[in-house]
C-alpha cells in the first residue's frame, strides 16, 4: 500500500439541541477528519473529542496526528499490517486518533478487497443493524421500543415521575438508564426500590466509584437488577474480574474512545453468553458513526446498539448511509463513502 496523500482537518459541528448527562453539558462536537489516500483508494477516519470520557486534549490529538503523519514515508511501499503498527506506535497514547486511522486504514484495505469495512473484520457479520433511540430531551417522541435516557441530571422523584409515566404510556417499552456514576449506593438503591417495577433493561453505571464489594451488594441483595458497565472501561478498574464474578450483565462499548480496533477486538472476546455486549455512540458525526457501526455488525450476539446518529446530529461531515431504524450494510464498499 502506497500513500499518496494523508492529512487532517479540524471540525466543530452544533448539536441539534443541548445533552446534558449526570456530570457534562455536550452542546457540539469537536474532532480531527483523517484522509489517507492511495493511487486508487482513498480511506476516512475521525477522532473525537468526549468530555467526561476521553483523557486527552485537543492539543495532544493533533501532536498524535502530526506524529503520524510525519512517520510516513511518501513512495514506500508499507502493507497493511505495517501501516497499522506504525499507528498504534505514534497513536496508541492518544486513542480516539489511534482510532481514526485505523478507521482510514481498514476502509481502504476493505476496498481494495471489495468488502465492507465490517465483513473485513469477520466474514459472519451482520448484514443489517438494529438501533435503539436515545432520549435526549423528555420532550422529544418516542419512536424506538428501546431507549436510553440519562439521569441524575433531575432530582430522583422527577426521574421516577417520567418513567412511570412513559411507561404508562408505552407498555412494551423496554428502557435503559444511565446515571454516569451519579449516585451514591443509598440514592441507588431508593432508585432501584421505586424502578424495580418497570421494564428496566439494565442501569449503566449506576454508582459512584464502583467497586466489587458495592456491585456484589446490589447483585446479592436484588437478584433482578442488571447492571451494565462503560466509564468503568476507561477508568483504572477491575471489570474484568467484575464480568468473572457474573456481576456484569452488560457492557457498553465506545470503541472511537478505547484506541484502535485491536482494542476492540480484545474486549469483544470477553463476550459470554451472560454479557450482553452494546456499542454506543461517543458523539461522533458520520464518519466516526459508520465505522462503530461496522464494529458493531461483527459482534457474534446482536441486540439494538446506541448509534443513531440523528438522535444528536442534523449537520454531517458527510451525509449519513442510512435513516431508518435499521442499517443495511450488505453492499456497502469500506467504511460507506467510497464512490
Amino acid at each position: 500500500m502506497k500513500i499518496i496523500q494523508i492529512y487532517y482537518e479540524q471540525y466543530q459541528i452544533p448539536l441539534m439541541r443541548g445533552f446534558q448527562n449526570s456530570k457534562n453539558q455536550y452542546n457540539h462536537q469537536k474532532g480531527l477528519v483523517f484522509t489517507i489516500k492511495t493511487k486508487i483508494n482513498t480511506g476516512l477516519g475521525e477522532a473525537i473529542l468526549l468530555k467526561g470520557f476521553s483523557h486527552n486534549t485537543f492539543q495532544e490529538m493533533i501532536w498524535a496526528a502530526e506524529s503520524f503523519v510525519g512517520a510516513i514515508e511518501p513512495r514506500e511501499e508499507y502493507t497493511f499490517n505495517e501501516l497499522l503498527v506504525i499507528a498504534a506506535t505514534h497513536c496508541s497514547n492518544v486513542p480516539s486518533v489511534h482510532f481514526a486511522i485505523d478507521t482510514a486504514l481498514y476502509d481502504i484495505q476493505a476496498q481494495k478487497k471489495n468488502l465492507s469495512l465490517s465483513r473485513l473484520c469477520n466474514k459472519k457479520s451482520s448484514a443489517h443493524l438494529q438501533i435503539s433511540q436515545t432520549l435526549i430531551s423528555k420532550e422529544r417522541p418516542i419512536d424506538n421500543d428501546i431507549i436510553k435516557l440519562k439521569i441524575g441530571v433531575n432530582q430522583i422523584n422527577e426521574d421516577v415521575d417520567f418513567l412511570n409515566k412513559i411507561s404508562e404510556k408505552h407498555p412494551l417499552l423496554k428502557i435503559r438508564l444511565d446515571a454516569n456514576q451519579q449516585f451514591t449506593t443509598e440514592e441507588f438503591e431508593s432508585l432501584y426500590q421505586k424502578t424495580s417495577h418497570l421494564n428496566i433493561d439494565f442501569f449503566e453505571e449506576p454508582i459512584k466509584n464502583p467497586n466489587i464489594k458495592k456491585i456484589e451488594y446490589f447483585k446479592n441483595k436484588y437478584p433482578r437488577l442488571k447492571y451494565a458497565i462503560d466509564e468503568s472501561l476507561y477508568q483504572k478498574t477491575n471489570y474484568e474480574e467484575w464480568i468473572e464474578k457474573g456481576l456484569i450483565d452488560t457492557m457498553v462499548i465506545r470503541p472511537s474512545i478505547l484506541g484502535g480496533f485491536v482494542e476492540f477486538f480484545k474486549i469483544v472476546q470477553l463476550q459470554s453468553k451472560n454479557l450482553q455486549l452494546l456499542i454506543s455512540s461517543s458523539l461522533e458525526n458520520s464518519l466516526g458513526n459508520m465505522a462503530i457501526i461496522h464494529l458493531a455488525s461483527t459482534i457474534e450476539q446482536q441486540n439494538k446498539h446506541g448509534v443513531n446518529i440523528y438522535d444528536f446530529f442534523n449537520e454531517f461531515i458527510k451525509q449519513p448511509i442510512y435513516t431508518n431504524k435499521h442499517i443495511e450494510l450488505k453492499k456497502l464498499i469500506g467504511l460507506g463513502f467510497a464512490k
